[in-house]
């Protein structure tokens, strides 16, 4: 099968190109070049999958328009953010309205980029926290808590569902072969766990100790609000040092339900989260 890819040196486009080489599959990355149109258009007719982040869905939608005669399937990675509008979810389904007015600006872009790209009958797969070995975040937490900047906000008991790298690339793979135009899926590891469970194991890959500070959720909204109020009327580049969707992911509940992607696209884990913090483990000591 042929392949194209954007984002192709990111995060998930790391080991989803990894994944497909492995299978025997020809990649075309990154699709947005003039190179990997011109390789698109001597594929002809032949309909080409096309894996995305979804910040990208338009570029590959005016690359593939051009290359190809016919649409290929278009499969997009969104994320739970795309209908977060400061609410806990708890089983949260595919039918759950999109946010394009979230109080979030994140979340609203997202909302208004899956509603674009679901029109055009593009394929969404959503995972919920993503994470693994080489996730960009994960040095902006390990720097925090050293500085002694990190707080649990409402305590951090609160059930949330995460979504290993490796996992959310089988289920990308998996809807393009089975996704239904149109169609969203959400995808996790499938073992919700209190988040501040979750970020210790986290912090205890790097050797550090989780900290006991916790912040009210009331008083850490309020924070937000005015850091976000002030990142808009002074037109700051970039998010501001406390956003909204953070505070949701870290203060609210967010568990999900995979139904439908393992009915419609076959989906289970490939990796658990035991084995992914192992290779982070693994990854962080031989970085040392």
């Amino acid at each position: 099968m042929q392949v194209a890819v954007t984002g192709g040196t990111g995060f998930v486009g790391v080991r989803l190109i990894r994944r497909l080489l492995a299978e025997g599959h020809t990649v075309l990355a990154p699709a947005r070049t003039a190179s990997a149109a011109t390789r698109l258009r001597a594929l002809g007719a032949t309909p080409v999958p096309v894996l995305a982040a979804l910040g990208s869905a338009e570029v590959v939608f005016q690359t593939t328009r051009s290359a190809l005669p016919r649409h290929p399937r278009l499969v997009l990675l969104s994320s739970d953010a795309a209908v977060q509008h400061g609410r806990p979810l708890v089983g949260a389904t595919e039918d759950l309205p999109l946010r394009p007015h979230s109080p979030s600006p994140v979340a609203a872009a997202q909302a208004r980029a899956e509603s674009a790209a679901l029109a055009r009958g593009a394929v969404i797969v959503r995972p919920r926290l993503l994470w693994g070995a080489g996730d960009p975040a994960l040095p902006r937490l390990w720097a925090a808590v050293r500085a002694g900047r990190f707080s649990w906000v409402g305590g951090g008991c609160q059930l949330t569902d995460t979504t290993h790298v490796d996992n959310a690339v089988h289920a990308l793979l998996l809807a393009a072969r089975h996704g239904q135009p149109g169609e969203t899926y959400f995808v996790t590891d499938q073992d919700p766990v209190a988040y501040r469970h979750f970020i210790a194991d986290l912090l205890a890959a790097d050797g550090l100790t989780a900290p006991a500070r916790t912040l009210s959720y009331r008083r850490a909204h309020t924070l937000t609000a005015l850091s976000e109020a002030a990142w808009r009327a002074l037109r700051l580049p970039g998010r501001p040092p406390l956003d909204y969707l953070t505070l949701w992911r870290a203060g609210l509940e967010c568990t999900v339900d995979t139904a439908k992607a393992r009915a419609q696209l076959g989906y289970e884990p490939v990796r658990s989260r035991g084995q992914g913090l192992a290779e982070l483990r693994d990854a962080l000591s031989c970085n040392a």
